[in-house]
C-alpha cells in the first residue's frame, strides 16, 4: 500500500502470458494457462493509501495460485460481462461477490472472459467503516471466507465506484489527496454494505474426499522437483486412485488429470525458452 493521500497507477495491456505473471508479483500469484492459445490481458491498478482497485481481464483459461496483499482484505467485484470462474471450489458469477482474508489462499480457475474488480482494502479502514453502520467489528460482518449472491443494485454500486476509481485516478491528477481521502471512507462502506444485503451462501460442490484428492496431488506436483510425467506416477505418489482423481480434477478444472499435467509442463517449457540464454536446446 502507500502513504495516505498518495496514488499510484498501473495500467497494462498483455499479448505474453509471462509477462502478464509477472506483473501480478505484488499479489504473490503463480498463474499457469490451462488452455492453448494466445494470451491478451489487460491490468489496471490504482493503489490509493490503503486500498488497492485491480481490474483484470484475460481471455485464456488459468489457474490462479496464492495469497492477495497482507494486512488487507481483499474482495472480488465481477463485471457483468465476466464468465463464471471457480474460487476454492465455489462457482462465482456475474452476480456474486466474495471476500477472503490474506491467509487464505487464493485458488482459482478462470475461463476465458474473466473480467473483475480485484480490491484490498486495509482491515483497520474496514473496521471504522464497520463501526460507523453500527457494528463493533467488520468481522461481525465478514468471516475468514466467504461468497455471496448480492442484489444487483448493490453490485452496480461497487462496479460504478471501482470503475471510476481505475479511470478518474489517471486523469484528474490535481485532486489525487481529496481522492485517495474519499475513496478510502466511502468504499469499504459500500463493501460491507454489499455483504449485509446479500441474499445468501453459496455452497461448496466438490466432496471431502474429491477435496482431499485434489490436496494431495497438487502437494506432489507442486513440492516435486521435476515434472510428473504421467496420471500413473501422481496416483503412485498421493496414493489416490485415478477414477478419484479423474473426478476431482473434473470438478475443479474442467480438465483430466493427464491434460493438466500436460499445461504445466508447457507452462514450465514456455518459461525456459523466454528466459534462456542463446545455448537453450529447444528440443
Amino acid at each position: 500500500m502507500s502513504a495516505p493521500d498518495e496514488i499510484q497507477i498501473l495500467r497494462h495491456r498483455f499479448d505474453e502470458f509471462d509477462a502478464f505473471t509477472e506483473a501480478a508479483q505484488n499479489w504473490q500469484l503463480r498463474f499457469h494457462q490451462l488452455d492453448r492459445g494466445r494470451f491478451l490481458g489487460e491490468m489496471e491498478r490504482v493503489v490509493a493509501g490503503r486500498v488497492m482497485v485491480v481490474r483484470c481481464r484475460f481471455n485464456r483459461k488459468l489457474q490462479q495460485v496464492g495469497s492477495a496483499p497482507p494486512g488487507c482484505r481483499t474482495f472480488a467485484v465481477p463485471l457483468r460481462d465476466h464468465t463464471p470462474h471457480s474460487w476454492r471450489r465455489h462457482e462465482i458469477g456475474s452476480g456474486d461477490l466474495s471476500s477472503w482474508m490474506d491467509d487464505v489462499e487464493m485458488d482459482c480457475v478462470s475461463s476465458a472472459g474473466f473480467h473483475v474488480f480485484a480490491v484490498s482494502i486495509a482491515e483497520d479502514l474496514l473496521a471504522e467503516a464497520a463501526q460507523g453502520l453500527g457494528f463493533e467489528s467488520h468481522e461481525e460482518i465478514l468471516t475468514r471466507e466467504q461468497v455471496v449472491r448480492c442484489p444487483e443494485g448493490r453490485l452496480e454500486e461497487l462496479r460504478k465506484i471501482c470503475g471510476i476509481t481505475v479511470g478518474q485516478a489517471a486523469e484528474d491528477q490535481p485532486s489525487n489527496q481529496a481522492f485517495a481521502g474519499a475513496l478510502q471512507r466511502e468504499l469499504p462502506s459500500l463493501m460491507l454494505k454489499g455483504f449485509l444485503s446479500a441474499e445468501r451462501k453459496l455452497p461448496v460442490p466438490i466432496s471431502l474426499e474429491r477435496r482431499r484428492a485434489l490436496r494431495l496431488a497438487m502437494e506432489v506436483i507442486r513440492g516435486s522437483g521435476k515434472p510428473i510425467m504421467s496420471v500413473n506416477d501422481l496416483c503412485r505418489l498421493t496414493g489416490v486412485g485415478e477414477r478419484t482423481l479423474r473426478y476431482a480434477f473434473a470438478e475443479s478444472f474442467g480438465m483430466s488429470p493427464k491434460s493438466y499435467l500436460q499445461s504445466r509442463r508447457l507452462n514450465a517449457a514456455r518459461r525456459e525458452l523466454r528466459h534462456g540464454g542463446e545455448d537453450t536446446v529447444i528440443a
